[in-house]
């Protein structure tokens, strides 16, 4: 069956708001009744454990290092599992502040085992592939964030201790692969050398201890073909934007387009958008193209602020997806858009169910794509 059509059979799935009950912790912040559960990496452990032993078969929890505050960084796998088959390996909550990424590494966690006991099509999909589902790789920088329950001052990095006395690093920012790269805006290449930026790249490619043990999982499983990095905050006025990498002019990189199938990520972006939301749909685009994406959705009356507000590049050095796509990986970035103006509804009911789309893509499209070279990135 071809990967276009696949996913269009299971238009019915979980929603947020069932997702949203099996969350119930006692203690756990959650500013109203139609926004996410926010849960700490303790909790996310319960969670994560509770999914496991409901479905021993199908989910594992792997422990694949520890941050220097000696949090644990969780990768749950769902299928086969076995070093042959090939793999996808999507990557939450980078950015301490995203917590909603995590709630939605879960929900599709869910989706798919539970999918699988009453489809014979998905069952037949993780029998043949692997899916490593990283559900929030900066424990510590959540954990801040959610400090206290009734205040989320969005604090963006880990919680290393850096020079001049400050503390984090953004993790998108320490990828190996041109991390020292122009951003194409001079105020954000100066910013992200500054420890006490939100945008902080660190003092070395790799240097901290999420991006080196995720590093060191990538490069261990030679299985992994494909990968999705998930990120929340979009423009309100659009569904989201898939990111594709290599936005660096001039440089000698591969092109997105021949790492990935073709079409793959208009595909994607196509499978993951929800026809029944009145915003803008994804789009596949390189992240330097998108101040023209953003002036081009946004509504009439917004095109002169887009204009005003936006860098002519907003392309970001050290990334997950930069460095992946360079060892061999088709790489993308998703940024969804949580609260639709129209509504004023956050993580619109739908999301997991149109997310899980998109993973049902790439699952089919995996069998098809060949074998990868490494490099020590």
């Amino acid at each position: 069956m071809m990967a276009s059509t696949f996913w269009r059979q299971f238009r019915l799935g979980l929603t947020f708001p069932v997702f949203l009950a099996s969350l119930a912790v006692p203690g756990v912040s959650s500013a109203s009744s139609e926004a996410a559960v926010f849960l700490t990496s303790g909790q996310l452990k319960v969670q994560i454990d509770q999914i496991a032993a409901a479905h021993p078969d199908k989910v594992k929890v792997l422990d694949i290092g520890q941050t220097l505050n000696n949090s644990h960084l969780y990768v749950l796998q769902i299928g086969t599992g076995k070093p042959n088959t090939p793999a996808v390996l999507a990557l939450f909550g980078q950015h301490a502040d995203e917590h909603e990424g995590t709630n939605l590494a879960l929900g599709l966690t869910r989706w798919l085992v539970d999918k699988a006991e009453n489809y014979e099509a998905i069952a037949n999909e993780l029998n043949k592939v692997t899916i490593y589902i990283a559900p929030m790789i900066n424990p510590d920088g959540m954990d801040y964030d959610l400090r206290d329950p009734d205040d989320h001052p969005g604090w963006r990095k880990n919680r290393s201790p850096q020079e001049n006395a400050e503390f984090g690093v953004d993790l998108n920012r320490n990828w190996g692969a041109f991390w020292d790269a122009p951003t194409g805006s001079k105020s954000l290449s100066a910013r992200i050398k500054d420890s006490a930026d939100p945008n902080y790249r660190g003092s070395r490619p790799f240097s901290e201890k999420e991006t080196q043990a995720l590093r060191g999982f990538v490069l261990s499983h030679s299985n992994i073909r494909m990968f999705v990095d998930y990120h929340t905050g979009s423009a309100n006025f659009m569904q989201g934007a898939v990111l594709l990498p290599y936005s660096y002019g001039g440089q000698a990189v591969p092109s997105a387009a021949k790492l990935c199938a073709e079409q793959l990520p208009d595909q994607f972006a196509s499978a993951i958008s929800n026809r029944e939301d009145s915003r803008k749909p994804f789009r596949a685009v390189q992240a330097n193209r998108m101040n023209a994406l953003a002036v081009e959705q946004s509504p009439a009356l917004l095109k002169p602020v887009m204009w005003a507000a936006t860098p002519t590049s907003n392309a970001s050095s050290g990334t997950a997806i930069d460095w992946t796509a360079s060892n061999g990986l088709c790489s993308m970035g998703v940024e969804i858009s949580l609260r639709n103006p129209q509504s004023g509804r956050q993580l619109e009911s739908r999301l997991i169910e149109d997310q899980s789309h998109g993973l049902l893509l790439l699952l089919e499209s995996l069998t098809a794509k060949p074998e990868r070279e490494k490099n020590g990135g």
